[in-house]
């Protein structure tokens, strides 16, 4: 008995029953409202595409169309437009001599039609030793 007074709490039962009856808990959950999706008709992903073929940038894109980069790939995909990636691993030996040559990661990408960091990755793939950052030194 000594064990029971000590573990038991006679107040709990009234406690929940109070808490269970006060006007927040009848009060119903909100839900999470769910995101819409933005679709794009046939002449929307026809600039989508003619955009991209003109060189701008995937996020640009993305942003312009209130659609997320992985839908713009697909919108891109499903029309059978080139790919960018890899067109710097598929010129490298230019991308190189313009670097070496003194352009910047940043010229050189928008020779492209691609980002810096693109770039930098691609040369750091092929050993190119990337220069520090002007005031870097």
């Amino acid at each position: 008995m000594e064990l029971m007074r000590r573990y038991s709490n006679p107040d709990f039962t009234q406690d929940l029953r109070r808490l269970l009856d006060s006007p927040s808990a009848r009060k119903p959950r909100s839900r999470r409202r769910r995101k819409n999706h933005r679709r794009l008709n046939s002449s929307e992903v026809d600039r989508l595409v003619e955009s991209y073929e003109q060189g701008t940038l995937l996020m640009d894109l993305a942003l312009t169309f209130g659609i997320h980069r992985t839908t713009v790939m697909a919108h891109l995909r499903r029309r059978g437009a080139e790919a960018r990636y890899g067109v710097i691993e598929r010129n490298i030996e230019e991308a190189k001599r313009l670097y070496m040559e003194g352009h910047s990661l940043a010229t050189v990408g928008r020779h492209f039609g691609v980002d810096a960091a693109t770039v930098r990755r691609a040369l750091i793939a092929a050993h190119v030793a990337i220069r520090p950052r002007n005031g870097w030194a």
